[in-house]
């Protein structure tokens, strides 16, 4: 797997990792799937907005209705505590607003998390450490899922470089992932979570970062595989190899593995396009699918995810830029209920400048 080989970013964790706790059976999750006896899985990717753009670039007036700390952190936990994700895919965050974000939402639910920083050590301590470092955190829900593995690689020419970028690109850009195990489901069941935040400027940074992205999903995390089937997987915590443990799955090259990849791309599905190119023809049948395209589009109305603070006022961008793929291995485990572009807001008050997005999927059975 990419492991940084400069100084790197600290990791963003909670201590408080409940994995080991068996699922609730009296949790919600029957109840709100419709379906006696059936589980769902509710994935979101949400650009949190970095708490820092409120202070610097805003005016008074803006400030006071747009201010993390004044307005949007409750917004977040009022949103979280409606939708209730069992997988959050956050982008822009930075490391004091992902700490509130994190206390925050463990009142909801038990969340652990997994993320590192895009930029070098030396700029912790600078005045611009907090804008520069952004992170792509992911949550998951502890008491329904497990963390099995984890990384961020940088989207770059030297990937494990931290802070590192393409030349087209105005900013380092990241991906961070982590492969999770359903703790109600088979020790076969695997889910691989890829969270991104691509160039906003660059149309060829965004081609370039988005090949490497692809790579890396389809190619050299599958190749990587055949290093976990000796029955090991990799401790985050201290980046050492455990021996397996009860109820800890032997990883096997041919497992078939269920992927989600998230992110805001900045660009609309110029990607999909991509995406169906394929990078090498042994992979090709690989291919990712477009939660937002499967979803009813009369059922969104207006499908632009960046609404820069107006809502569906806002006509500048017809398309989504935040999205929510996944690959066939899915529907062997699970089936689609739905895609939402959330466009949750108090009085005209959004949690960010972006739409979180989410999915809702139904697991089939127990596998």
């Amino acid at each position: 797997m990419l492991k940084s080989t400069e100084e790197v970013a600290p990791e963003i964790k909670t201590k408080n990792d409940n994995s080991k706790n068996k699922p609730n059976e009296s949790e919600e999750k029957t109840k709100e799937s419709g379906e006696k006896g059936s589980r769902t899985l509710k994935l979101m990717t949400f650009n949190l907005r970095n708490s820092n753009l409120d202070e610097s670039n805003e005016t008074s007036q803006s400030k006071n209705v747009r201010s993390w700390r004044n307005i949007r952190r409750q917004l977040c936990q009022e949103m979280i505590e409606q939708y209730k994700p069992d997988i959050i895919c956050t982008q822009e965050g930075n490391l004091v607003q992902l700490s509130q974000f994190t206390q925050d939402i463990n009142r909801i639910k038990q969340y652990n998390t997994f993320g590192q920083g895009r930029s070098p050590q030396k700029y912790y301590n600078s005045n611009i450490s907090d804008r520069i470092n952004e992170y792509c955190n992911i949550f998951w829900d502890t008491n329904q899922l497990e963390l099995m593995d984890g990384g961020t690689f940088h989207l770059s020419d030297k990937p494990t470089v931290v802070g590192s970028k393409f030349n087209e690109s105005s900013l380092p850009r990241i991906v961070t992932w982590v492969l999770l195990h359903p703790l109600y489901q088979s020790t076969s069941t695997l889910l691989l979570i890829v969270n991104c935040h691509l160039d906003h400027i660059g149309h060829n940074a965004r081609h370039k970062q988005l090949a490497l992205l692809k790579k890396f999903i389809l190619q050299d995390f599958v190749n990587d595989f055949a290093s976990r089937a000796n029955g090991c997987f990799i401790d985050t915590t201290t980046t050492t190899k455990k021996k397996k443990r009860d109820n800890v799955p032997l990883f096997d090259k041919n497992q078939n593995i269920s992927i989600f990849c998230t992110g805001d791309f900045n660009d609309e599905m110029f990607i999909s396009d991509l995406w169906k190119k394929g990078i090498d023809p042994e992979i090709t049948k690989e291919l990712l699918f477009n939660c937002i395209n499967i979803q009813d589009k009369s059922h969104n109305a207006r499908l632009h995810t960046f609404h820069n603070w107006i809502g569906d006022q806002f006509d500048s961008q017809k398309f989504p830029i935040d999205w929510v793929l996944c690959n066939k291995n899915i529907w062997n485990v699970m089936t689609f209920r739905r895609c939402e572009i959330i466009k949750f807001n108090k009085d005209g008050v959004f949690p960010s400048d972006h739409y979180p997005v989410i999915v809702e999927m139904l697991w089939k059975t127990s596998q």
